[in-house]
């Protein structure tokens, strides 16, 4: 079973905030909950290589790992039904 202690979490963001296209305030609550949790937000930085042993970011930082999970992007695709005027509101 793992514990925290066991890992790392490390949010790398090529922004200047998470969730950079939602409100200021709900980034900042957002990398508060994340922070609250333990995880590490690198902001301003890409990642430029990972090798199976380690992260290579913009920076010239190293972050060993062993596991890697990228993703990309915080706009969902529409869904049909859900583009009424009166749920946007």
């Amino acid at each position: 079973e793992l514990t925290q202690q066991d890992f790392k979490i490390f949010l790398v963001d090529s922004g200047q905030r998470v969730l950079g296209t939602f409100s200021e305030k709900s980034s900042e609550a957002a990398e508060k909950y994340l922070k609250e949790m333990g995880v590490e937000v690198v902001h301003n930085t890409l990642v430029k290589a990972f090798d199976g042993k380690a992260v290579e970011l913009s920076s010239g930082e190293r972050i060993d790992a062993s596991l890697l999970i990228w993703a990309a992007g915080v706009k969902g695709a529409p869904v049909a039904g859900l583009d009424s005027p009166e749920l946007l509101d």
